[in-house]
């Protein structure tokens, strides 16, 4: 399993990448440590799916073999900012 975090600066948005390098033939489970980040929804990037908001406990993904997320970490206003643009 393959996390990183980019945090560019304090205007963008932070973005969180999660992949399997491994070639596996089973999904994954994994917990994250995303509190940090906490009233904030995961958005996938390509597709634009919203995942459940991030809390203060670990934050669940599971990932499939060869599989990734690509997610933007919004706040509420963020979302609807870019969503009305």
């Amino acid at each position: 399993m393959v996390l990183e975090l980019e945090l560019a600066d304090s205007n963008r948005v932070p973005r969180l990448h999660a992949g399997r390098l491994q070639c596996g033939r089973d999904a994954q489970a994994v917990e994250l440590d995303l509190s940090e980040f906490a009233g904030r929804h995961p958005v996938e990037i390509f597709g634009r799916s919203r995942f459940p908001r991030i809390g203060e406990l670990s934050y669940l993904l599971t990932l499939a073999p060869r599989g990734f997320y690509w997610f933007q970490l919004v706040e509420d206003q963020q979302e609807e900012t870019a969503a009305d643009a």
